[in-house]
């Protein structure tokens, strides 16, 4: 088919009663300019007006698009990317156990074992690049020798605090011996351990919910404590951990303060802890 017979056929009206010059009355304005438009630029006219809105509304929507998808993506990085991290955790339900661990108790070769175990992955290796993603850490950070930087993951300081707690409700047991400045550099040390626990379960916020139930051989409502809850995966984190753990940090002359010399000259860090003039 010819582009006229298309244009008579599809454009132009079926109806024998309205004529060409009906449609030209649709510009009114040309009349008074002496100008008339040809059939071809009224069709264009048509054709072109819907082009054009579709386009727009295109357009608009796909700007519209565009704005809602950057407003979702950082939404997104504010909610799981407040702060950077090099772990990437795997998550699972589990229960709590209400019983009493191999880590609670009075002293003994099995208990100082079992958190010796726990704790023997706290100091690990950071990378260049990961200690260049955390503001203004850099500038401080310990190098150590063979490359990369002293770190801790923070719930390794936690278990941390939670082992001394435990030691001293057995001072005389880990802590005999000790002078009177040294009961208060203990004390000191055990109230930071306080509050840095207070703030990290503050900060996690494990809204599970310990529902109650009556009491078998009292009056007074108890927390049933089967509900699950959201962990994190330990084994997969003590996998990460140990394989970035710096396996030579308490031999002496590996790690060297530039003013006070070697870090640990007997092998072991301070039993102490930090004193009270030493709040950094």
């Amino acid at each position: 088919m010819s582009r006229k017979g298309f244009e008579e056929e599809f454009l132009l009206p079926n109806n024998p009663e309205i004529s060409i010059d009906d449609c030209q009355d649709e510009f009114p304005q040309t009349k008074e300019l002496g100008y008339s438009p040809t059939t071809k630029e009224s069709l264009s006219h048509r054709l072109w007006k819907p082009v054009a809105l579709r386009t727009s509304l295109i357009l608009f929507y796909s700007l519209l698009f565009a704005w809602g998808w950057e407003r979702l993506q950082r939404n997104y990085d504010t909610q799981h990317n407040v702060v950077f991290s090099p772990y990437e955790g795997q998550y699972e339900a589990q229960v709590f156990q209400h019983k009493h661990s191999v880590y609670v108790g009075e002293p003994s070769t099995d208990l100082d074992a079992a958190w010796h175990k726990l704790l023997r992955n706290s100091n690990i290796r950071v990378t260049e690049l990961e200690m260049s993603q955390i503001p203004g850490r850099k500038e401080e950070a310990i190098p150590l020798p063979d490359g990369g930087y002293f770190a801790s993951p923070n719930v390794y300081h936690n278990l941390h605090c939670v082992k001394r707690l435990h030691h001293y409700m057995y001072r005389d047991h880990y802590y005999f011996n000790v002078t009177q400045h040294e009961i208060e550099a203990l004390e000191y040390h055990n109230h930071h351990c306080l509050d840095m626990i207070r703030q990290s379960l503050m900060c996690q916020g494990d809204m599970q919910l310990l529902t109650m139930k009556w009491r078998t051989a009292g009056r007074i409502p108890t927390a049933n404590f089967t509900m699950p809850h959201k962990c994190v995966n330990w084994d997969n984190l003590e996998t990460w951990a140990a394989d970035r753990r710096i396996k030579r940090l308490y031999e002496p002359g590996y790690l060297i303060h530039p003013t006070f010399g070697p870090a640990y000259p007997d092998g072991h860090g301070d039993p102490i802890g930090e004193f009270l003039a030493d709040e950094g």
